[in-house]
């Protein structure tokens, strides 16, 4: 339950029990955990939770009339693509009421990391209210919030499959990544992972990037090294990527520079550059070891 002070009354706390928010990966359900380490733009996520409200308390202790119309929602919102949306809305009756929430998110709409509102709102406008109650519409009288980190090891980005003998890439290769656009231009617009659809392996690692076999992994963990071997060559190769830029939350120069902190933690740019330059063995194999190329992927 939120911490901010309200300027009005709010519920007591026995007034609403919720359980916990349960992600659907195939046939099962399991808690949803605070990262998820091998999502990816094409799994959309199935949720659902258990939610029961005794609406005459809620109005009660919250100083509402008895039949002020309140209601039960659920909001997201991600912070890569900076999106959000309401996906579900109950209007509530009088007295105790039960309900499963059921969300699904696309894929396609979600980055960074995930947060999802459970909240109890006023659904109208009140005149006459006492000092310290509720009486705009929207109020929210009671919320608790989850978090779930999508981005993590591995930069997140769009992806398409299509057949790579109908374009100028090599028939039998299994991605192509492209980068457009300048550093300081949205990551989401200038990147997309292009899988050839004539590699089923490939489809099924990435399909399966949830909850995937021992063979997904050594896909993924392959595909992830290359990755980020073509993104930090991009950025390195860039005249203005320099150690005291300042690049806009979201953009491909801040997906880029967070990329770098992470695999050369401590060195500067410059001297990558130099290493890049004189020993590009040396970056590669430092790639390799950061990405966990062959390595068991945390859960």
């Amino acid at each position: 339950m939120s911490r901010h002070a309200f300027p009005y009354r709010r519920p007591a706390r026995d007034a609403v029990t919720a359980g916990p928010w349960l992600l659907a990966v195939e046939n099962e359900e399991v808690s949803l955990p605070g990262f998820l380490p091998d999502w990816d733009y094409q799994l959309d996520l199935a949720l659902r939770r258990p939610v029961a409200v005794d609406a005459a308390a809620v109005r009660a202790t919250s100083g509402l009339p008895d039949g002020a119309r309140i209601a039960l929602v659920v909001v997201w919102s991600a912070s890569g693509p900076n999106v959000s949306g309401r996906a579900t809305y109950t209007e509530l009756g009088a007295e105790t009421e039960s309900h499963t929430l059921a969300v699904h998110l696309p894929g396609s709409d979600l980055g960074g990391t995930l947060s999802v509102h459970t909240r109890i709102v006023l659904a109208e406008h009140l005149d006459n209210t006492v000092p310290g109650v509720a009486h705009r519409a929207g109020s929210i009288l009671w919320s608790e919030t989850s978090t779930v980190r999508l981005q993590g090891d591995a930069v997140q980005f769009p992806m398409a499959v299509i057949d790579f003998r109908d374009t100028a890439f090599p028939d039998d290769a299994p991605w192509h990544l492209q980068i457009g656009g300048s550093l300081d231009g949205a990551a989401m617009g200038a990147l997309l992972l292009l899988l050839n659809e004539t590699n089923q392996r490939v489809l099924a690692a990435f399909r399966n990037a949830a909850k995937p076999t021992e063979a997904d992994r050594l896909v993924l963990s392959t595909a992830y090294t290359d990755i980020a071997v073509r993104l930090l060559l991009h950025a390195l190769q860039h005249h203005d990527f320099i150690d005291d830029a300042e690049y806009t939350e979201g953009s491909l120069g801040a997906t880029c520079a967070d990329l770098f902190q992470r695999t050369f933690s401590g060195r500067s740019i410059a001297d990558v550059k130099l290493e890049l330059a004189g020993n590009p063995g040396m970056f590669l194999s430092t790639l390799q070891s950061d990405s966990g190329l062959f390595q068991e992927r945390g859960r």
